[in-house]
């Protein structure tokens, strides 16, 4: 039998991202869905908004935190950080503003991102749930619709991205999950129904899910890049326990929105 613990950490990262997407049983039941009450999609359209918000205003601390580091620690990087060399901070930097520019629509030109405010990932997300949700109740931190076990995993984006290895750990986390996530969503958007049993997502409404279909593939390899850059044997268990730990929290978030969208 093949134990995670065989591979190395981006080999490792993958294997857990692989064994959580299959074993996830709001992606089985949404993939499986047919039709679904308008009511019943509230909680995962408040919880996800609130995650998507979080994630893509907190990933953008994350290359200001890093060339603050380049900036600050300027001639003292040897004595300072003896895991990793200033080049290997800067290709980590590249790789994670790409990522970040990404999610406020920065650079997707090629792939009919919007422009502006009206690009950022969150706000398609929410253009695209505004028949049934409006960005005031999406906003509002006391919706009823809001799972508890969202709170956590927005705390660790903010204080994660303040550190190098936590801040890996969560793009690993983020990027492998990104395309089950999407593809779940699809499929969910389509099967729900009005009180009159019409469906109310058609295809072409639904362009913040078939944009982050072409993109999260490269997204996610590029997750495991960077985890290889920062990957050596001083710190493979702290990137490794980090990656844990959060698949742990979404996994309690993911079991919260079955019990209530099923």
């Amino acid at each position: 039998m093949v134990s995670s613990s065989d591979f190395l950490v981006p080999e490792r990262i993958r294997y857990w991202g692989e064994k959580h997407n299959r074993e996830n049983r709001f992606f089985n039941k949404a993939l499986a869905c047919t039709t679904i009450p308008t009511l019943r999609l509230i909680p995962f359209c408040r919880s996800w908004y609130e995650i998507t918000w979080n994630f893509g205003l907190s990933i953008n601390t994350f290359p200001a935190m890093l060339a603050r580091a380049l900036k600050e620690d300027r001639g003292e990087w040897d004595r300072k950080y003896e895991f990793h060399s200033k080049q290997t901070v800067e290709d980590v930097l590249v790789v994670v503003s790409e990522i970040a520019g990404n999610d406020l629509g920065v650079g997707l030109g090629l792939f009919q991102n919007p422009t502006g405010h009206s690009g950022i990932h969150y706000n398609m997300f929410a253009e695209m749930v505004s028949p049934i949700l409006s960005i005031a109740e999406l906003s509002d931190p006391y919706h009823s619709g809001l799972v508890r076990a969202t709170d956590p995993i927005v705390s660790t984006f903010w204080e994660s991205f303040q550190s190098l290895e936590k801040g890996v750990a969560v793009l690993c986390v983020i990027e492998q999950s990104a395309l089950s996530i999407i593809n779940a969503m699809k499929a969910l958007f389509l099967a729900v129904e009005n009180a009159e049993g019409r469906k109310i997502f058609p295809i072409d409404s639904l362009q913040y899910i078939t944009l982050h279909q072409k993109i999260e593939s490269a997204h996610a390899q590029k997750s495991l890049d960077i985890a290889t850059l920062v990957n050596n044997t001083r710190d493979q268990m702290g990137i490794s326990g980090h990656v844990q730990s959060l698949y742990q929290k979404f996994d309690r978030f993911w079991n919260a929105l079955e019990k209530v969208t099923f």
